[in-house]
């Protein structure tokens, strides 16, 4: 695009031409989007939708991800398609990534984890959790086949089987597992997990939480009391809901139900400590109403613990360590003219920093799908164009946001959406699928005072910002460096692009 704007010459029609094309491309954004792997319905024939060592199988569908304490380690567990097997026992993959690398680490089916036992990651949907090493661990089944299972090294062990007797130091505890959920790893490669239906239970309850630090029940069901009960009470646990533990390091979370009455007992317990309850007004909140739901908990490795949820009122609202950091009617940061609606997935790093996803008020359907970085800025918009080709230009565009992300450490947000074949269309490809993206969240684009004359905007800046990029003078001495939108890389095409997407009142 640029090819026809030659240095120390006039502008001619064609390098004109070429920047209209780019004010007219789209809407630009402060990073572009990396493709990590693909679906097959988004990249057919391609290599991005192979997975690793294969040249024939492809990834299908991305599903929910989670990242090691240190940051730099994500894994999710992924459908795949398989020329040569089309088993829905064997379609399923757990895969280890660092950055756009990715490892093969296990193949439902194929990969055993005892002699003529085979993972299984299709029955409850199971999410693994990985240390700081690449070790993991996940318990899968049901409450007849459940596992709960270490790798370390890549050589996998059998911690707990359900319907059979507890191994050291377990069986001090338990006598026969139930159903098992749940698992996570630390970085000494201990195991915690949620057991349910265990036996016997007269001492640690139907369903207990067994810590990796220390393999005891962090916390027992219906024999054990969480503090910070709405006023003063001395309700036990009566359940834990499937799915909702997680324990990092000596911190753990989860969501469940007191024995109480229904409009007060559903509970987020962190650390034995009551944090949100169904039916009290949020802690150290503006609000009057109180919870009415939890919708969603997640802790961090490194100990930030997560949530979203409602109010009586309809209010909806996010959490992170306990603070509100967005509430639905709120902008979606300070400025906009756009306003949360519902909330989709939060996402925090270990310096602080977290991304909100949810939708907005946007009267633009198309565009009121949003990822927004601190409450500062929007760094992913649903339509907004994925360059699968390498070529600089959209193939296909974000389409609905979904609760599949983590945000490492490498100054990445990682994601897998649905995406479309339009910045128009209304629906996703057919099969509804996730690619796996990751977009950076380093600095935004520069002011749009280009020649920093005190006067913005105004067509100076663009005739200087078009005489810079083409390696001509600035007409004062204070330009601003070429690199507008700050990504490390100039002059190149998304530089003019971002410039005349904020010129024009658009975003970055």
């Amino acid at each position: 695009m640029l090819s026809a704007c030659r240095p120390f010459a006039p502008l001619s029609h064609a390098c004109l031409a070429g920047l209209a094309l780019a004010l007219v491309a789209g809407t630009a954004f402060a990073r572009p989007i990396q493709v990590v792997a693909a679906s097959r319905d988004h990249d057919a024939t391609g290599p991005l939708s192979l997975i690793p060592g294969s040249s024939t199988i492809r990834y299908n569908n991305f599903g929910r991800m989670d990242r090691s304490e240190e940051g730099t380690l994500w894994n999710t567990i992924v459908t795949i398609v398989d020329p040569a097997d089309a088993s829905t026992a064997r379609d399923q993959i757990h895969v280890l990534g660092n950055g756009l690398a990715i490892t093969l680490a296990a193949r439902e089916g194929v990969t055993e984890v005892a002699p003529g036992e085979f993972f299984d990651f299709s029955t409850n949907l199971p999410i693994a959790r990985v240390n700081n090493s690449g070790n993991w661990a996940i318990a899968m089944g049901n409450a007849s086949s459940g596992r709960v299972v270490r790798v370390v090294g890549g050589v996998p062990s059998v911690i707990a089987r359900s319907q059979q007797n507890a191994n050291p130091p377990f069986d001090q505890f338990v006598v026969t597992w139930g159903e098992l959920r749940d698992a996570s790893i630390n970085n000494s490669n201990g195991v915690g997990f949620l057991s349910t239906n265990q036996s016997p239970f007269a001492a640690i309850g139907t369903e207990s939480i067994f810590s990796s630090a220390t393999s005891a029940p962090a916390i027992s069901i219906l024999t054990e009391t969480p503090a910070g009960q709405a006023g003063g009470a001395t309700n036990t646990i009566a359940d834990v809901d499937p799915g909702t533990f997680m324990e990092a390091g000596s911190d753990w979370i989860f969501v469940g139900e007191l024995s109480t009455i229904a409009t007060e007992d559903k509970v987020l317990v962190r650390n034995g400590v009551v944090r949100i309850q169904e039916g009290s007004v949020l802690a150290g909140s503006s609000f009057s109403s109180p919870v009415s739901s939890i919708s969603a908990a997640t802790l961090e490795p490194d100990g930030t613990w997560l949530a979203r949820g409602s109010n009586a009122d309809g209010t909806s609202w996010v959490l992170v360590s306990g603070n509100v950091v967005a509430r639905s009617g709120q902008a979606i940061f300070p400025g906009s003219s756009e306003n949360w609606t519902s909330f989709i997935d939060v996402k925090a790093d270990n310096a602080g920093n977290f991304v909100i996803v949810g939708n907005g008020n946007n009267p633009d359907s198309l565009i009121n799908s949003v990822a927004v970085f601190n409450n500062e800025r929007v760094i992913l918009r649903e339509s907004q164009g994925v360059d699968f080709s390498g070529d600089g230009t959209p193939d296909l565009f974000l389409g609905t946001f979904r609760d599949r992300c983590t945000f490492a450490t490498d100054g990445y947000f990682y994601f897998a959406f649905s995406l479309k074949t339009s910045a128009t269309a209304a629906s996703n490809t057919a099969g509804n699928r996730a690619s796996l993206m990751r977009v950076s969240i380093a600095p935004p684009c520069d002011g749009i005072d280009f020649n920093r004359d005190g006067l913005f905007p105004d067509d100076n800046d663009l005739i200087d910002f078009l005489n810079v990029l083409a390696g001509g003078p600035c007409s004062t001495p204070n330009c601003n460096d070429i690199d507008f939108n700050n990504d490390g890389l100039f002059p190149d095409d998304n530089d003019l692009v971002s410039f005349l997407q904020v010129l024009a009142g658009g975003d970055c």
